[in-house]
């Protein structure tokens, strides 16, 4: 029984192969509308920017086909997307949109709660603590975690260690990897997805060791634009907006951001 939904996200073709549907014969492709839907069993990633999927009802005697990643979104759970964005949308407005401090009292309480509830850390439980200990990835795992991501999301202090989890799973090509990463220029990110950044230097995609980054969650987006929500930026909980070129991969320059990583829960 499928448990899986693959949604068009523009006008797109599925494919029998993972090339340019130019290239391939009638029978080989099928088309599937903006908005259309996919009941499937399950999926990884695939050569040129592609998810292979196993449909749940054989198209034309083919349960395995193949579509573009930037063409469609991939979901179990429907409503987890949604509580992860309003979890941290709460938290934003906790923090009063970014105007309250870390150090601040009624707000550093708050952090120690991320270190505790998603990462069990019992010795950050001060306001020096709080500002002294990085703590932008204990808030991606709290969100995460209060969602309902369970041990789907690897959770940690550092944000690398998630990161380099999820492009791991694209390189192994891991079926129904629930977070899986893609170069930043790859791929278009949507709402409940995470973009990335390094914080020093000589850190690319491929990079296997541990390193200092950051990341935000794609809390809405527009023509050209997405809100990013994310913690200990500024001292804060805070969001911005950044800019999308024409094909929807992400442009801005105030960071050098490197990673976007997919949510399929």
């Amino acid at each position: 029984m499928a448990d899986k939904t693959l949604k068009a996200l523009v006008n797109t073709i599925i494919k029998a192969l993972p090339q340019d549907s130019s290239t391939l014969t009638d029978s080989q492709k099928f088309p599937l509308a903006k908005g259309d839907t996919l009941a499937i069993k399950q999926y990884r990633s695939a050569p040129n920017n592609h998810w292979e999927i196993q449909l749940e009802t054989p198209r034309d005697g083919m349960t395995t086909w193949f579509a573009f990643i930037s063409h469609v979104e991939i979901f179990v759970d429907q409503n987890f997307k949604q509580n992860l964005v309003n979890i941290a949308t709460q938290e934003w407005e906790f923090f009063k949109k970014g105007t309250r401090k870390e150090r601040e009292d009624g707000f550093w309480q708050r952090i120690v709660t991320y270190w505790k509830e998603a990462l069990n850390r019992n010795d950050i439980d001060t306001r020096f603590d709080v500002g002294n200990v990085p703590w932008s990835a204990a808030f991606i795992s709290w969100i995460m975690t209060k969602a309902g991501a369970a041990d789907k999301f690897k959770r940690d202090a550092s944000h690398s260690v998630y990161i380099r989890d999820s492009v791991k799973k694209r390189k192994d090509q891991v079926i129904n990897a629930p977070f899986v990463a893609f170069k930043i220029d790859e791929v278009t990110p949507e709402i409940g997805d995470l973009v990335c950044a390094p914080r020093q230097s000589g850190v690319t995609y491929d990079t296997t060791d541990n390193y200092i980054s950051h990341c935000d969650l794609v809390v809405a987006k527009r023509t050209n634009e997405i809100d990013i929500i994310g913690g200990n930026v500024s001292d804060s909980v805070t969001q911005k907006t950044l800019k999308l070129d024409t094909n929807g991969k992400v442009k801005d320059t105030t960071r050098p951001w490197f990673v976007v990583i997919k949510n399929l829960l």
